[in-house]
């Protein structure tokens, strides 16, 4: 059985060194091998050993208790988040108790804003026929006193507000 496994290593140890290299690093290794064998490790004392099992169970106590809590702790992140959002939906679809099916479906901030932007936009439209007119009067009839009237009254309509 040793031929064959000296056998083993020279030919292994071929494909990477030169010959006789490799029968000396092969050599080497047989040694190692024999000093091995002869010179066994001690075994560990039995205290250490129970110490080292002991360890190891701690450890394996308290990982199983982080996962436990990270399942707990997940769980109850998923119970907030489905009941924030059922809030949410009920807050939402409830609105303020008004009659009108519209005005429950939006709260109170969205109203006044929308009625913001309307008349916003209605003063835009002002501006734009305001705009037209100017446009479309004829340039050579008017004198630059007539634009200044104009322009006048255009500025004196949209600063009003």
């Amino acid at each position: 059985m040793n031929t064959n496994k000296n056998k083993d290593i020279n030919e292994l140890f071929g494909g990477f060194f030169p010959a006789d290299e490799a029968a000396r690093v092969a050599e080497d290794i047989r040694r190692g091998d024999e000093l091995l064998s002869k010179n066994p490790a001690p075994l560990p004392r039995a205290a250490l050993l129970a110490d080292i099992k002991t360890q190891m169970l701690l450890a394996h106590y308290r990982k199983r208790r982080a996962h436990r809590l990270h399942y707990v702790y997940g769980s109850m992140a998923m119970a907030a988040s489905v009941a924030i959002v059922c809030g949410l939906a009920w807050f939402f679809m409830a609105g303020s108790g008004t009659s009108d099916l519209g005005m429950a479906m939006e709260p109170r901030s969205f109203v006044s804003i929308n009625e913001n932007i309307n008349s916003v936009t209605a003063q835009l439209d002002q501006i734009q026929d305001s705009a037209t007119v100017l446009t479309s009067a004829d340039s050579d009839l008017a004198s630059p006193a007539e634009y200044q009237a104009d322009i006048t009254n255009l500025e004196s309509s949209i600063w009003k507000g």
